[in-house]
Formats: structure tokens, C-alpha cells, sequence
């Protein structure tokens, strides 16, 4: 019997992990739209972008009652070119995803499932877009603060916060109400 031919684009998930499916791939960042807005405005030259490299698996888990269930173990690896946060420039920052997913039949399902699940719970279809999903990850595993492993940009002058010399400033500086204290104090003798 001859496999079924799946595609990442429109991919029927109950038939791919019927078959114990297995799909792999390179995808081209720029088609990722997203994932390409919160690049940093001085990438603007596709051929330095790295190419994303993913696989998906997918099987059904059997289950004490009921049908089994649909589970995909995703792989993603890609690096983007963000802004560093301490010296503004490019940073490629890799990003990894290795997951698992449970489908189910409904979307009040999931919805009710996902709160108490560890595994991300999704919705099956028969016209899954995988490389959706892959940009979906890639965005969760983007580091809220992006900066250079080594950056050497040093914090100057105004810019450093330093709690002792604060401190200090703050005790020269008289208290507003210090004058009325020394009036009612010269008053009560």
C-alpha cells in the first residue's frame, strides 16, 4: 500500500498521524510575514536571512475509553535578526521549538482541555497549515529582551542609577517643611 502524500501548507492532521506521518523541511523566512515584522530595520537583505529547518511527527495514542487521540511532536530551529536592546545593532537570535500537540474535535474542547493540559491542545482539520504553526512558535520563542551574548556597550554618566550617590543628594537637599519645624521649635521656648 502506498503512503499518502502530505503537504505542510494544507496538511489533514487525523490522516498524516493515522499513517504515523513524518514531514520535513526548510522554510524561507521571508515568506513568514510576521515573523519578519519585529526584524531589525537594518535586515532588510533576504539573503542574509537563515533559512528555518523543522520536522513534524504525528501519531494516535490510544485511549482506556473513546477513540484514540491525535498527537504532532514539532521541531523548529531558525535564527532572526532582531535589535539588540543595549546597542541598538542586529543580533541574530537563534530560536528552537520542540513540542508536542493534542488534537481534538471541537474548539470548545480545546478550550475546556487546554487550561489543565501541559501539551498545547488544538483543533483537528483536515486543512491544517503547519508552517503557520511553525511561525506561531517562532514568535512565542523570541526573547522579550533581545541583547548580544558579549555586548560591550557600557552604562555612563546619567544613564547608570546609582542608589548610595541618590542618597546622599537626597540628604543635602532640605526638607520643605524643615523651616517650619525650626519656627515652632523657636516659638515653644
Amino acid at each position: 500500500m502506498k503512503s499518502r502524500e502530505f503537504t505542510p501548507e494544507r496538511l489533514d492532521i487525523l490522516a498524516f498521524a493515522t499513517d504515523h506521518g513524518t514531514l520535513e523541511g526548510n522554510v524561507d523566512l521571508q515568506t513568514m510575514l510576521r515573523l519578519r515584522a519585529g526584524f531589525h530595520a537594518a535586515a532588510t537583505d533576504p539573503s542574509t536571512w537563515p533559512q528555518g529547518h523543522w520536522q513534524a511527527t504525528a501519531e494516535l495514542r490510544p485511549q482506556t475509553k473513546g477513540a484514540p487521540q491525535v498527537w504532532l511532536h514539532l521541531q523548529a530551529q531558525t535564527a532572526v535578526p532582531l535589535e539588540c536592546q543595549r546597542c541598538l545593532q542586529t543580533v541574530q537570535e537563534p530560536l528552537s521549538v520542540d513540542r508536542w500537540f493534542r488534537f481534538v474535535a471541537t474548539e470548545a474542547e480545546a478550550e475546556q482541555l487546554d487550561t489543565d493540559a501541559d501539551e498545547d491542545i488544538l483543533v483537528i482539520s483536515r486543512t491544517f497549515d503547519l508552517l503557520a504553526l511553525i511561525e506561531d512558535e517562532w514568535l512565542l520563542a523570541q526573547p522579550l529582551v533581545p541583547v548580544h551574548p558579549d555586548c560591550e556597550l557600557a552604562f555612563t554618566g546619567s544613564d547608570t542609577f546609582d542608589d548610595a550617590a541618590n542618597e546622599s543628594e537626597a540628604s543635602q537637599t532640605p526638607h520643605p517643611f524643615a523651616a517650619l519645624a525650626k519656627m515652632k521649635l523657636d516659638t515653644s521656648r
